[in-house]
């Protein structure tokens, strides 16, 4: 009797124990569940953000007790949200039994960072203590730009913001309203990190001025043991004034891209931001239209206009992303993807192709503008490096390298000084002249840092030239953007509360990994699957050589006759477009002689486009089968959009009539 009793309570015991774990089941909540619940609240960038932070563990336990204490993951991910939406985050903290700290607890992790105008005192500090635990010389890059802000004047019942701001905290409203904040940001060469060293609210700055703030900057980053190597700004006029301040000589004859660094006195390499330098030579090559070579061939901008004519005419591309908007681009003369698209190997190829192999009579004489666009695109690539896994000019410089390289950036110094526009002016002596001087800045600054970072003083093995651009800091300002959605034009207090919710954010997330959460993109292989399961080789073998050789001459008589009414021009874009098809359908096949039967002989292709293109890329040359079946498609393609748009001809001719 007293076991059954026993029994009785300890089976009353589990049932209660299973429903309250049953019961904080559906109380507690992972992190998927609140991302699903974020959907549509903020951006789909934003939710691929937090879900990479993946606090899942300490979010669960904070559902279940109060008492957990917010781990660095957790924080991060409070943080985070906070910053993309106020409103999602009170959302997530609501539904989710509170797990998330109060508003009023992220404020005070706020108040630890000083966010006024001027240096950030607390970032040098944290560089010192970097420095200090480091066990090499942390080299480093420095970028300078200006964010425009909203000239608006705000009061919080304490002090005024809005007005001009150089750290000195002057309470006068004599001041000019705020035009801009110019931002320091410091980026390491050989580690992977970047940190804002301070801001100021401006309304205009001379070279003089800037001169003075990077003075003191200096000074700064030498008190923290930082070995600053480069300095990195855009073409403006007060920038070049900085760089004569700085000893530099613009005189493209005798340039001097270095100077010495009173307090180290060290010598520091100056680079004008090559994105900015290749959408001035885009300018100027569109609005001049000619531009006279070393060998007096000429530079046209027509060359560029007819291929993206014939393509819009022709209906495809010779693999070159080339649009109108690329030639059409004084309304996104910002917009960097358009320049360096231009100047490109894939539109280079196209170019040669239609006037060498096409022999089309618009093309003539297009080889000085090939080679213009070509040296372009090699020097943005060597100016643009990254890593070691990349292939000719787009590896970083090294000792490896560095002879190829070097021997390019030679004969490009000559060429670019050679130039000149139709008048007979140099273009280095022209109106014109920044792009083209700025680039020359590059190649010696360039030359200069290999000579000391890696052949004689051997602080580097590489130099990822990618560092010294300005994309981090144009990253920066487009996270400070969207601050609270998307703000294209915050005011001073906006800037003010944004930067210091990203120094805090840095902080928490370890600021010496980036603010650029890396994200995988991974494929779908549900088709491979199905594929593969209807395609082996007990299904090839059930085929008769008989009946492939009356397929394949039925395909070859087909494809002769289809080849009539297409031009040469797009037969060649359809063949690199059917060779992508078997690189995207090899990756999803399994067996060998499927795969085998889909390629196709590049000695039988050695005069098309995609041989041409190939240049040891190691493209893939479709067969007559695929190339049969792609020429088709775009045929019927044709064919259905022809009678679409007469279908509509008679429904519009019928309801003018009617």
């Amino acid at each position: 009797m007293k076991l059954t009793k026993k029994l009785v309570t300890a089976r009353r015991k589990i049932k209660r124990l299973r429903a309250s774990l049953q019961h904080y089941k559906k109380k507690s909540a992972t992190l998927s569940d609140v991302i699903k619940s974020l959907c549509g609240k903020v951006t789909p960038e934003t939710l691929e953000t937090l879900a990479q932070i993946g606090p899942n563990e300490e979010f669960l336990q904070r559902q279940i007790t109060k008492k957990h204490k917010y781990g660095n993951n957790l924080k991060a991910f409070s943080l985070t949200l906070h910053f993309y939406s106020v409103k999602a985050y009170n959302f997530v903290r609501n539904t989710f039994n509170s797990a998330l700290p109060h508003p009023k607890t992220i404020s005070r992790w706020y108040k630890n960072v000083n966010g006024e105008a001027g240096f950030t005192l607390e970032v040098f500090q944290l560089l010192k203590k970097k420095v200090e635990h480091a066990n090499r010389t942390i080299i480093c890059s420095l970028v300078i730009d200006e964010m425009a802000i909203r000239q608006h004047v705000e009061f919080d019942g304490v002090r005024y913001y809005g007005f001009v701001d150089y750290g000195i905290q002057l309470e006068t409203d004599s001041n000019p309203v705020a035009k801009e904040a110019l931002v320091f940001m410091l980026v390491g060469v050989n580690e992977s990190w970047k940190l804002p060293l301070g801001y100021f609210l401006i309304d205009s700055l001379n070279g003089l001025q800037k001169h003075n703030l990077l003075i003191q900057c200096l000074k700064l980053l030498n008190e923290s043991g930082i070995h600053l190597v480069s300095i990195t700004f855009d073409g403006a006029s007060n920038n070049i004034t900085l760089a004569k301040q700085l000893g530099c000589n613009f005189d493209y004859k005798n340039i001097n891209s270095t100077f010495v660094d009173p307090n180290s006195g060290r010598r520091i390499a100056v680079f004008f931001d090559p994105c900015h330098m290749v959408k001035l030579i885009r300018n100027t090559l569109g609005e001049k239209k000619v531009i006279i070579d070393d060998n007096g061939g000429t530079i046209k901008w027509d060359f560029l206009t007819e291929l993206c004519k014939l393509q819009d005419e022709e209906g495809l591309h010779l693999a070159n992303k080339m649009r109108k908007s690329h030639i059409f681009y004084s309304n996104q003369k910002m917009k960097v993807k358009l320049a360096t698209q231009l100047f490109s190997q894939s539109v280079a190829h196209s170019l040669e192709y239609c006037n060498e192999i096409l022999k089309l009579e618009q093309f003539k004489d297009s080889e000085p503008t090939v080679k213009f666009i070509r040296y372009i695109n090699n020097l943005f690539d060597i100016l643009n490096s990254r890593n070691l896994h990349q292939l000719d000019f787009k590896k970083p410089i090294s000792m490896q390298n560095f002879e190829k390289i070097n021997s390019f950036l030679c004969e490009l110094l000559d060429y670019l000084k050679s130039l000149r526009l139709m008048d007979g002016k140099l273009l280095c002596e022209s109106g014109r002249k920044m792009g083209f001087v700025g680039f020359l800045f590059n190649i010696e600054s360039l030359q200069f840092l290999y000579k000391n970072l890696i052949y004689e003083n051997n602080l580097l093995l590489y130099f990822p030239t990618y560092k010294i651009s300005q994309d981090h800091i144009e990253l920066f300002f487009g996270q400070i953007r969207s601050l609270g959605g998307y703000n294209n034009n915050p005011s001073a207090k906006q800037f003010k509360s944004a930067y210091k919710k990203m120094m805090v954010h840095l902080e928490l997330r370890d600021s010496f990994k980036g603010n650029c959460i890396p994200l995988e993109a991974i494929p779908i292989l549900t088709p491979s699957e199905v594929i593969n399961k209807t395609c082996g080789k007990e299904r090839i073998s059930e085929v008769t050589e008989e009946v492939i050789e009356v397929e394949d001459d039925e395909i070859f008589h087909n494809a002769l006759n289809i080849n009539i009414n297409i031009s040469e021009f797009k037969k060649e874009a359809i063949t690199y477009i059917a060779g992508f098809v078997v690189k995207k359908i090899g990756k999803i096949l399994k067996c060998e002689e499927c795969v085998y039967s889909l390629s196709g002989d590049r000695y039988n292709l050695i005069t098309s486009f995609i041989n041409q293109k190939d240049k040891g890329q190691y493209l893939f040359y479709p067969s007559e089968d695929v190339m049969y079946i792609c020429l088709t498609t775009v045929r019927e393609i044709e064919k259905l959009y022809r009678d679409w748009q007469q279908a509509i001809d008679r429904w519009r001719i019928h309801s003018f009539l009617s």
